[in-house]
């Protein structure tokens, strides 16, 4: 009787397990997880909007988001070291500490001690510089110092990629920008969504977008390399998540630290900017409306002025072809008045010797 107990109990056991993964999970992984009770998990604790321990010390961001609903589908429990920093993180998880690491991007050298889910994050890799830099394109000349965060995988390939880049590890996100902010560093290479993020939270006006990278930053699970079931189990975890549960989670966090937390101030600068813009614009505009009126009066005035002196030059080359052809027909006359005014005198001459 108490065989047959036993083994209900199991097969109970056993079909629960096997429906929290939607029948998904093999034998061997249900025994797996069955002996193995929980999870050990590293995470970055400095690292929003991804992922950060609170004030309280519970996990919070996207990826607290993800493993919600993966804690949701395990029958054990995921339990979190806590840790000071991500560069931390990677050493407890080297040295066993951590079964597997929250949110992490596969490199050459990681390869090492961890292997790596399937990628079911991928963000654009960007540079933060303060806004009197210029915009860039081409990283392969630039050579001045770029802060990244300790233990980050993107400090590994892009110095493979950009072997000029003189990167400069800072504590976090936080520390870097503010590094950028005192001119100690040229800029901070970083995610799109975190740096982001943080111009929400205190460096609105100082700091911009420079540049991207024309890679993007792909973060999956990293699992102890060790443990192959516990790697499959995790991708089978996250080929179960569908684009509308991934959309879900972005907008809720989206929604929660931009739509509920307006930078305000900000707002009426850019309302004030674009009023006194379109004061200018009108005003320039009208002086411009004035201005072309002005010229086109003084362009007619001056049209009338024209057309005036051709009149006058027109009557004074008309007299004086009047002049020309008075004189040409005196200067024909000249000869036969003085021919007659000869004969006239040689008349009365000989008129005066006949008496």
């Amino acid at each position: 009787m108490l065989f047959k107990v036993s083994l209900l109990l199991a097969i109970i056991v056993l079909n629960s397990y096997s429906q929290t993964l939607n029948n998904n999970l093999n034998s061997s992984e249900i025994s797996y997880l069955k002996k193995k009770k929980s999870i050990t998990m590293c995470i970055d604790p400095n690292w929003l909007p991804f992922e950060a321990f609170d004030e309280n010390g519970k996990h919070i961001g996207f990826n607290a988001e993800y493993f919600k609903i993966f804690q949701d589908r395990l029958p054990i429990p995921i339990q979190i070291i806590k840790t000071d920093s991500w560069n931390q993180s990677l050493l407890f998880a080297k040295e066993r500490k951590c079964d597997i690491l929250s949110l992490a991007m596969k490199t050459p050298k990681r390869e090492e001690h961890f292997s790596f889910t399937l990628p079911y994050l991928k963000i654009p890799l960007v540079l933060a510089t303060t806004t009197d830099k210029p915009f860039l394109n081409d990283f392969y000349t630039l050579s001045e110092k770029l802060a990244i965060p300790k233990g980050y995988a993107f400090a590994e390939l892009l110095k493979a990629q950009y072997p000029n880049l003189n990167i400069v590890s800072v504590e976090n996100i936080q520390d870097g920008l503010e590094k950028v902010v005192q001119g100690e560093v040229f800029g901070y290479i970083g995610t799109l969504t975190s740096v982001g993020y943080y111009f929400q939270k205190g460096f609105t006006g100082e700091i911009k977008i420079a540049g991207k990278f024309d890679r993007d930053w792909e973060l999956g699970v990293g699992v102890r390399d060790d443990d192959k079931i516990l790697l499959d189990i995790f991708n089978k975890l996250i080929l179960d998540i569908d684009e509308t549960t991934h959309k879900a989670i972005f907008n809720r966090w989206i929604k929660i630290e931009y739509d509920e937390k307006i930078d305000y101030n900000l707002l009426w600068k850019i309302l004030m900017g674009v009023f006194v813009l379109s004061v200018a614009f009108f005003y320039y505009q009208r002086k411009l409306t004035l201005l072309n009126n002005s010229l086109e009066q003084r362009v007619e005035e001056e049209l009338k002025k024209s057309r005036d002196t051709d009149k006058l030059i027109f009557q004074q080359n008309k007299l004086i072809s009047m002049g020309e052809m008075i004189e040409n027909i005196a200067h024909q006359w000249r000869q036969p008045l003085a021919s007659i005014n000869n004969l006239v005198i040689l008349i009365d001459k000989k008129s005066g010797l006949t008496n």
